[in-house]
């Protein structure tokens, strides 16, 4: 289930890696993408291996946004659900959270030998988002679950600031905000 997200796009094959080797890699991955495309772009700092990871940002929540990472050879691609995300600098964590129509997720990432890996999932919502059920202050009744176990809300929250503390993060969605020419000269000048 976890490769339905993730697409490996190689273009750089060397068997050494230097800091041009990411550079390349990138440029040659954005050059994919047409100059009409209205996508938007931006690097931010999600581990500490010196190498930023690239957001592709579709501009349209329903498609979402790309995180791309370079894992020593080639760019490799995690396609998120929805447009937010939120990354701590540094620490290798990136959670993207979102949700409509009473169905909300926290989907926490790490980045593990090269490769995007979900870490933790949260799911939270209504059960009957066509029949949203009040508690008598009139907010909506949700249901939460954490990697698959129901809980109060209480319990989420606490598991997944264990995990992902939002306190700490930074908002990725307005990191990809320049165009293609302009995220080309940021790689060539990084």
């Amino acid at each position: 289930m976890e490769q339905k997200f993730k697409k490996t796009i190689n273009f750089v094959q060397t068997s050494e890696t230097d800091t041009s080797d990411w550079k390349q890699a990138y440029i040659d991955y954005l050059n994919t993408f047409s100059d009409e495309e209205y996508y938007s772009y931006g690097l931010f700092q999600m581990d500490s291996d010196g190498i930023p990871e690239l957001a592709v940002s579709t501009g349209v929540e329903a498609t979402g946004v790309k995180i791309c990472n370079y894992d020593g050879n080639s760019v490799r691609e995690t396609q998120l659900r929805r447009l937010g995300f939120f990354y701590i600098e540094n620490a290798n964590l990136l959670c993207n959270g979102g949700g409509h129509m009473d169905v909300y997720f926290d989907i926490v990432y790490s980045i593990q030998n090269g490769v995007m890996t979900r870490i933790s999932e949260g799911l939270w919502g209504a059960e009957d988002n066509a029949n949203v059920q009040i508690d008598e202050n009139g907010d909506p009744i949700y249901v939460y679950n954490w990697n698959g176990q129901q809980m109060s809300k209480e319990e989420y929250d606490a598991n997944l600031k264990q995990v992902f503390d939002y306190e700490l993060a930074e908002d990725g969605y307005f990191t990809a905000i320049y165009t293609k020419q302009e995220i080309l000269e940021q790689i060539k000048n990084f």
